[in-house]
């Protein structure tokens, strides 16, 4: 096993590139909605993967779903994790917004 988990799962389904071939995209929401109503434990909710250091917390946030993020942290993710690049979270959250901004500086610029 590669210690992914459902809700790890749930979230990765919304990425083309993650897309589990039993998980039906338009029940994800649903699907991960539920998945929050049972009681998940902290070592499952902070499970890291085996290869990419990949949770639940990161994948939410990697793929921009900040309204999977919050409920993560509501459970009691823990923010603090330091994934696969060797970064914290926080770190990725703010070096993809550093992205997003210069992404939108060459727009403007290309106009």
């Amino acid at each position: 096993s590669n210690n992914e988990t459902a809700l790890l799962l749930s979230i990765q389904s919304k990425n083309e590139q993650f897309q589990p071939p039993f998980l039906v995209r338009e029940n994800d929401e649903k699907i991960f909605r539920l998945l929050l109503t049972q009681k998940i434990s902290k070592e499952n909710l902070n499970s890291k993967t085996h290869k990419r250091n990949k949770t639940a917390i990161s994948q939410a946030i990697l793929s921009a779903q900040p309204e999977r993020v919050q409920a993560l942290l509501e459970l009691g993710a823990d923010p603090n994790l330091v994934g696969m690049s060797g970064q914290t979270l926080l770190y990725q959250c703010l070096y993809m917004l550093d992205s997003i901004r210069k992404k939108e500086q060459l727009q403007r610029l290309s106009y």
